[in-house]
């Protein structure tokens, strides 16, 4: 070690100077050149008073390698053909995966811009030249997306979508009304079973009763006049006395009509429930309406119009999901009500307070609304100018190196369709360069 002699030396190539054992061959640390290395006082008496010129980072990065002697030239040479051949071989896989990443062929009212120039920036850049051609070609790309253009194929069939509208309740009833043949059956077997036929004029009292009501109920039912229909039900059940004794009136009359009651009771339970909810179901439809106008107003590019009905559709689906303040209590009873048996009128009086309304499937409608409304409000102007800057000075950042601030704008992204989807390809690549 003590033998060892150190000599200060200079490299002609690359003008670094530096101190090294003294030896025939001596290979410059800054470029790698062993021909262009002398010693420095060798270098001094020749060196032009101007000094040497550095060369750059580039033609530095280039040259760390010992020169050409002719078969390296040879070879490169042969390389450098088989290269170009290949070029053309491949153009066809090349053209096509450039195609899959949208860099040619761009939607209607999508530019893609000239690769930019990566501008030079301060300190130690990452290593761009490990990502892949594909890579670099999408960090270059520039997008600017047309105020007037038309939405394209995966936003068409978004905005076509339908999602399915489930109700709470379908006003019907719960069984089929009857009829007077029906009702006449009826009483002649519960005559058989408890073998206790009923007098003529009873039963043409019953048959007055149930046509006069009963199926003028049905019939005012028919016509969505539900609130009629359901007291002409309950008068239904305002049946004659059958004796003055209240105890023989019930344990004979009453109960054989005891399944024709029932009946008649699920009924006016089911229109008090409709009554209470007809609000809820009014909002429902309402709903139903906006949504199919929806689709009109998007096939004529009515953006405005299209954003505003979106907004009405949240407001009546935030209230659906909620429904118990909508709904409110059915109508009061008529006043024949009364006239009913103590104990039919305390049934009717516990039916008349509903359980709560039944809350419609939301969801599906819910996201199908949502991805409509992101489309639908990229065709704004105003929003359509936000995000076209933003994402200009993402790619400004870009060109600059600026990495971590061009990620942080390239995520606030999130319309239209086709900036946000390049953003989250670059945003990936940079994931990877500050990686690497």
């Amino acid at each position: 070690m003590g033998g060892m002699k150190f000599v200060r030396y200079q490299c002609a190539h690359c003008g670094r100077r530096f101190e090294a054992e003294e030896k025939e061959i001596v290979e410059c640390p800054g470029c790698f050149w062993t021909t262009s290395v002398k010693k420095q006082e060798e270098t001094e008496a020749a060196e032009p008073a101007a000094g040497p010129s550095r060369l750059s980072d580039k033609t530095v990065q280039t040259a760390r390698r010992a020169p050409f002697s002719f078969p390296d030239r040879l070879f490169s040479a042969l390389a450098a053909a088989a290269a170009v051949g290949a070029v053309f071989i491949l153009a066809p896989s090349i053209q096509n995966a450039l195609k899959s990443r949208g860099l040619l062929s761009p939607p209607a009212g999508v530019q893609i811009s000239p690769p930019m120039k990566q501008a030079p920036a301060g300190g130690e850049r990452p290593p761009l030249e490990r990502l892949s051609e594909e890579e670099k070609n999408i960090l270059a790309r520039r997008l600017e997306i047309s105020a007037d253009r038309a939405p394209s194929e995966e936003e068409q069939t978004i905005l076509e979508s339908r999602a399915p509208f489930q109700t709470g309740i379908v006003e019907k009833l719960p069984s089929q009304a009857w009829t007077l043949t029906h009702f006449k059956e009826m009483l002649a077997e519960r005559e058989r079973f408890y073998n206790v036929p009923l007098p003529g004029s009873y039963r043409g009292k019953l048959e007055r009763l149930f046509t006069e009501k009963y199926l003028a109920a049905d019939e005012a039912f028919k016509t969505g006049d539900l609130a009629a229909a359901r007291d002409l039900w309950i008068e239904s059940l305002a049946f004659p006395a059958y004796s003055k004794d209240i105890q023989k009136h019930r344990g004979v009359a009453l109960t054989m009509l005891r399944p024709f009651i029932n009946d008649t009771l699920s009924k006016i339970g089911a229109i008090n429930s409709v009554l209470v909810e007809r609000k809820i179901r009014e909002k429902e439809q309402a709903a139903r309406r906006s949504y199919e106008e929806l689709f009109g107003l998007t096939r004529q590019k009515f953006w405005p119009e299209a954003a505003a009905t979106v907004l009405t559709l949240d407001r009546a689906l935030d209230q659906l999901e909620n429904p118990g303040p909508l709904a409110g209590a059915p109508p009061p009873y008529p006043a024949a009500v009364s006239e009913v048996d103590a104990g039919i009128r305390a049934t009717l009086q516990a039916i008349s307070a509903p359980p709560s309304p039944a809350v419609s499937d939301l969801t599906p409608m819910r996201q199908d609304i949502q991805a409509k409304r992101r489309i639908i409000e990229s065709f704004l102007p105003a929003n359509l100018e936000a995000s076209q800057a933003l994402y200009r000075g993402a790619v400004d950042h870009l060109e600059k190196g600026a990495w971590q601030e061009a990620e942080k704008k390239l995520r606030q992204l999130e319309l239209p369709l086709a900036l946000y989807q390049d953003a989250q390809e670059k945003i990936k690549i940079l994931k990877k360069l500050q990686e690497l």
